[in-house]
């Protein structure tokens, strides 16, 4: 992996985990803070929109995580060939 991909990845990871985590985190400390008890059927609408997000964010994930393997193999053939292919001698 190259040094602008490990950056980029670094970046996304260290900023979106953030945005993942924190309202999970979030909710488990209310429903502690309550003793457990939940509100009903607000709590598991809000829920199931939590996981439905998550999922989300996890498919952007892998797309972004599959077009960076593209890329990188990409280049990592365009290099390949730049070094089999001749030379042209400019006059």
């Amino acid at each position: 992996m190259n040094k602008e991909a490990m950056v980029v990845s670094i970046f996304l990871i260290s900023f979106g985990i953030p945005f993942v985590v924190a309202p999970l985190v979030k909710a488990l400390s209310q429903r502690l803070a309550r003793g457990g008890q939940s509100s009903g059927s607000r709590d598991d609408a809000r829920l199931a929109a939590i996981e439905r997000n998550v999922d989300v964010i996890a498919l952007e994930i892998e797309k972004l995580s599959e077009s960076q393997r593209f890329l990188t193999k990409l280049l990592a053939d365009r290099e390949e060939r730049a070094k089999v292919l001749p030379q042209e001698h400019s006059r």
